[in-house]
């Protein structure tokens, strides 16, 4: 009894941690190995012929190119963005005095809060 009661001790430990570790992040494929991929893939499961392959090889290269261009293109508009936001904090707290600065920051603070709460 007391072995099982270790060793349930033990399982519920290691369980924990494994699942408390964080997961890795992703190294991000170049358009040429996400079109290898896939096309390799659909190659196996569809049994292309090599022209098939190639074609479809050609079509996903494509795709990703352009994926990756709008993923860069969408990195630099939320730059941007986050850019605007702090400018535009900076000149609303030039308008404001000290104590209406606080009661701004407790009125975002308490919308925050209620922002978590609402999806509970």
């Amino acid at each position: 009894m007391k072995t099982k009661l270790i060793l349930l001790l033990v399982a519920i430990v290691m369980s924990t941690s494994i699942f408390a570790q964080k997961p890795q992040k992703k190294v991000a494929k170049t358009p040429e190995e996400i079109a290898t991929k896939k096309s390799t893939s659909m190659k196996k499961l569809l049994t292309l012929t090599d022209e098939q392959t190639k074609e479809i090889y050609d079509i996903y290269l494509k795709s990703a190119k352009e994926s990756s261009k709008i993923r860069e293109e969408m990195k630099k508009l939320m730059t941007e963005k986050r850019n605007l936001r702090k400018e535009c904090k900076v000149d609303i707290e030039s308008e404001l005095n000290p104590e209406q600065i606080s009661k701004l920051e407790a009125l975002k603070i308490q919308e925050r809060n209620n922002k978590k709460g609402h999806g509970k």
